[in-house]
């Protein structure tokens, strides 16, 4: 190696060096562990893997990128807390969802498979519908993506705009159940067909009160699972196993939805009927 190359790398080396604290503030260790960087003990490396990451030069330059613009994004103040563990879980689904190939997005051809992708709610194997998911949406232009929150990120999804035509619904899994998921995906929805691409939406699942945005969100999710028409025979029905699985089928939705439904409303204790839920592992923890 000649001086000056060796002279090169020594500066760089140094100055990653000098950003090893910016690893505190990120989930290195579930990064690593879910594949999201290169695994290392020597924390320059692990700076620079990060850097590679996140795509960007320096740490000044990732909180001009990633950090700041945090800040400003329409999301929880646990939420904004977190930001190097949002961030993180952010860029995932942005490297994700920017090698989804779709169609050019069509809010139209999107609104009008919404009662197909309602039906998918009766699959209860991700195997089965995940797939079908993606691809129905992929038609319609929108880029759905799955990304594990790590530690500190207590998102249950996102939604954004890629670009000005590639919309993008990002979903982590959070609660692991059926209910959790289909309503945190229907809220996304509505944030792509009904407010403005500029805005970026990093949603825990239920309301912030004052926000008309997320409560029209969830006023819109609510009624794709349990169309209005419908929802009042819920506050007469009774808190059965058979009550429920006969509305459920009347509806047409999974039994675990309307359980959801019905204990987020008040009409059914938390701790009944949580066995009619649907429940998730990411495919990595159903093999340890």
């Amino acid at each position: 190696m000649l001086l000056r190359e060796w002279l090169a790398r020594e500066k760089a080396r140094e100055e990653l060096k000098r950003w090893a604290g910016w690893l505190r503030e990120l989930p290195v260790r579930e990064m690593s562990a879910f594949g999201w960087i290169k695994p290392t003990n020597d924390r320059v490396e692990a700076v620079s893997e990060c850097l590679k990451f996140f795509g960007v030069a320096s740490v000044e330059a990732w909180r001009e990128t990633y950090e700041r613009p945090l800040a400003a994004f329409r999301a929880s103040t646990k939420v904004k807390r977190d930001r190097g563990a949002v961030a993180a879980w952010l860029r995932r689904g942005e490297l994700d969802g920017t090698a989804v190939e779709c169609a050019v997005f069509d809010a139209a051809r999107f609104e009008s498979l919404l009662p197909s992708i309602r039906a998918l709610t009766l699959e209860t194997d991700p195997a089965t519908f995940v797939p079908r998911l993606m691809e129905m949406c992929r038609e319609a232009g929108v880029a759905v993506v799955f990304a594990r929150a790590p530690k500190g990120c207590p998102a249950s999804g996102a939604a954004r705009w890629l670009n000005s035509a590639k919309p993008l619904i990002q979903l982590s899994l959070r609660y692991r159940t059926n209910d959790q998921l289909w309503f945190t995906f229907f809220h996304e929805v509505a944030h792509i067909l009904r407010h403005r691409k500029t805005l970026v939406f990093v949603d825990e699942v239920g309301l912030r009160p004052g926000d008309d945005l997320e409560a029209e969100a969830n006023a819109f999710a609510r009624d794709v699972l349990v169309p209005p028409d419908l929802a009042q025979a819920l506050r007469s029905l009774e808190g059965t196993r058979a009550a429920v699985l006969g509305f459920a089928a009347r509806v047409a939705v999974a039994p675990g939805i309307v359980v959801g439904r019905m204990q987020n409303e008040g009409l059914l204790p938390w701790s009944h009927l949580n066995d009619l839920k649907a429940k998730y592992v990411w495919a990595d923890e159903a093999s340890d």
